[in-house]
């Protein structure tokens, strides 16, 4: 099962930035960035290089990346 904070990592992760997922999702802003924060606090990791523009995945977003895709997959 997929939660929202895992469909709003994926639309971050193909849109390449908080503020695009957002206007996809029909979201603000800053609710898309606290569910990512949200998120990453119940990881324990960073999931994006927040440096980078557009955003780029680190080696715990792949990974998170992969298993979420593969949950959709089923």
């Amino acid at each position: 099962m997929v939660s929202k904070q895992d469909e709003t990592f994926l639309a971050i992760a193909q849109a390449g930035s908080v503020s695009k997922a957002a206007q996809g999702l029909y979201l603000s802003q800053p609710a898309v960035s606290r569910s990512l924060k949200r998120l990453e606090e119940d990881l324990g990791v960073q999931l994006f290089d927040r440096e980078a523009a557009p955003l780029r995945l680190t080696q715990a977003g792949e990974r998170f990346l992969s298993y979420t895709n593969r949950i959709l997959g089923l």
